[in-house]
């Protein structure tokens, strides 16, 4: 009886992460613009389609060999696209990411439910889905690498642990094979920012007692997974390698791993050695996730130290090993924290566990006793089943509250109902659930309160909002401009610091609009004027904030109307005079901001 209702709680909660969790992950993929990396991404999947070479991507703005990293994830996406089975648009670009991020969340899911039970999972996945970087800045729902690198890690850690706990029993070797394959996803995703994972399961091991006696055992599992792993990977670094030459090394280690490391390529991103964990904390702050978070790293470092669990070792070790060894470098990004996230939600989903266990004894032994002291009421049957649906009536009123943060329900002006409690609802549905003799509903119930204040819950409906928000202007620039008649359509670019001004973002979209020229000499009035009055001549201009303040100043003080702007990704400005002045009109009404003012 209790394996079955451990099946039916663990089935429940699963349902509950694919409903409120991985589903929510795909609204609204195409309502924003393609951001930065994931617009040289997807430019890079454009070129594959357009020219059919596949093996070696291509570079957004200047069209050279793209090899900063293998492009195992830009030929699933090209191939679901190129099938049929995805549109070419910004919804299709991110699917698979979206997709890949539910696959993840259900790994979390199970290494929780492992580690402190179905609740465990459940929690694991609210701290990850309210993290609002993860979702919505290079994150899970955006053409980048770290949906794929994310599932590499949960399935890799999953697997291994599997493959460590059974023994050698009979479905061993298929974890191992399912382990290796996901350090494949991340190797020819994402380089060697899978190259953690195979560390955190040495360490691992050897922080077990039996380790070596399991290595020892079944070190045949791996054999023939790894001589396939290398079977796969080696072609594309071999036609590099070839066609290449000595460009590939160059640019993958050298550029995007020894200089990131050691050097500056974007100024931007010296930061200092506790950047990865003050902002860590600061983003959970944000959302109210921080304090259960920090309690759950205790708890794994309690258990890890004491013993009571190789699992909570294994955790440990995957959020902090990678961490530390990430604020050694002098340029930090923060999305390379994105893959070791889980541990860190997977502690505070067992610190929710644990606090929900403790009060629901406790609320267990007090029903208990008050049941032998005063004996069952007995009710008629409807009078029982009124209570019970007044009672779940007093939960949904709970949960609506933990969503909204306030209900109010009135009718013909007046007010019916007004909640912004989340406690008061439960507690008479304990009480109402009491006198119905369905006390295990009601110490359930109440054990749940301290929990979902603990937890970020208000931050769900926050989050849901935010993914069907709107903000596609550069896009909607695009478009219009194209139809745009009695100008040039060029994109003049006078920029002095790639750096310090544009991402790809403006490139991808306006490059469809006619000639992108980019000037490496300051504009002068005298050719700001062209561009933006002489009739015929008016083009598209990117300048950077300061540059365009400046010239609004100067033609508002020779009584000169200022051209309609739109404002850019960091501190850059599109200005659109003259016959292009409807495109900003476009752009705010698909998110964007005009500026109009110095």
């Amino acid at each position: 009886m209790g394996r079955t209702a451990d099946r039916w709680s663990a089935s429940l909660a699963l349902i509950i992460i694919l409903c409120l969790f991985c589903g929510p992950l795909f609204i609204g993929l195409g309502r924003w613009d393609l951001q930065s990396d994931e617009a040289g991404y997807s430019y890079a999947i454009d070129r594959m389609l357009e020219t059919g070479d596949w093996m070696t991507p291509r570079q957004i703005r200047f069209d050279t060999p793209l090899l900063d990293k293998p492009p195992l994830k830009l030929w699933i996406v090209a191939g679901a696209i190129q099938s049929g089975l995805l549109p070419h648009d910004e919804f299709g670009f991110r699917f698979i990411d979206a997709l890949l991020g539910g696959f993840a969340f259900v790994y979390v899911f199970w290494i929780g439910h492992w580690l402190a039970g179905p609740l465990c999972g459940v929690a694991a996945i609210l701290v990850l889905f309210t993290f609002p970087p993860l979702l919505f800045d290079h994150g899970l729902r955006s053409n980048n690498m770290d949906a794929a690198l994310m599932l590499a890690y949960c399935g890799g850690i999953f697997h291994f642990a599997a493959w460590v706990e059974n023994g050698g029993r009979r479905r061993t070797p298929v974890h191992a094979w399912a382990a290796v394959a996901y350090v494949v996803l991340g190797f020819m995703t994402k380089f060697v920012a899978v190259a953690f994972l195979p560390l955190v399961w040495v360490l691992g091991l050897w922080w077990r007692s039996d380790g070596r006696i399991r290595l020892h055992s079944h070190w045949r599992d791996w054999v023939v997974p790894s001589l396939v792993a290398a079977a796969l990977i080696t072609p594309w670094f071999a036609y590099q390698a070839v066609h290449a030459d000595q460009r590939l090394w160059q640019t993958m280690w050298v550029e995007q791993v020894y200089a990131r490391f050691t050097g500056v390529i974007d100024a931007r991103q010296l930061l200092p050695w506790h950047y990865y964990v003050s902002r860590l904390y600061s983003e959970m702050a944000s959302v109210g996730s921080h304090w259960i978070a920090i309690l759950g790293g205790l708890m794994l470092g309690v258990r890890a130290w004491q013993g009571r669990s190789w699992l909570a070792r294994l955790l440990l070790l995957w959020l902090i090993v990678p961490l530390a060894l990430l604020s050694l470098g002098t340029s930090k990004f923060f999305h390379y924290t994105y893959p070791f996230l889980p541990p860190l939600a997977l502690g505070a989903g067992a610190a929710a566990a644990a606090i929900f266990r403790a009060i629901h004894r406790t609320l267990a032994r007090a029903e208990a006793s008050a049941t032998t002291k005063l004996g069952h009421v007995v009710l008629r049957s409807w009078i029982e089943w009124a209570l019970v649906a007044a009672a779940v009536l007093a939960v949904t009123l709970s949960i609506w509250t933990a969503l909204e943060g306030r209900v109010q329900l009135g009718f013909a002006g007046v007010d019916l109902l007004r909640n912004s409690s989340i406690v008061r609802p439960l507690l008479v549905a304990a009480i109402l659930l009491g006198i119905s003799r369905h006390r295990w509903i009601a110490a359930r119930a109440l054990a749940m309160a301290p929990v979902a204040v603990v937890l970020p819950v208000n931050a769900y409906t926050l989050t849901v909002n935010h993914l069907s928000s709107v903000d596609h202007d550069l896009r909607a620039v695009s478009g219009c401009a194209m139809m745009v008649r009695d100008a040039r359509l060029e994109t003049h670019v006078y920029v002095q610091s790639y750096y310090d001004l544009l991402d790809h973002t403006p490139y991808f979209y306006l490059r469809r609009v006619g000639p992108w020229i980019e000037h490496t000499e300051r504009l002068t009035n005298d050719e700001f004027d062209s561009r933006i009055s002489a009739p015929g001549d008016q083009t598209l201009v990117i300048l950077s904030s300061r540059e365009y303040d400046v010239f609004a100043q100067q033609l508002a003080q020779r009584e000169l109307p200022v051209p309609a702007a739109v404002a850019l990704p960091f501190q850059g400005v599109l200005v659109t005079p003259g016959p292009f002045e409807t495109c900003a009109e476009a752009a705010v009404a698909a998110g964007g901001r005009r500026i109009d003012e110095p």
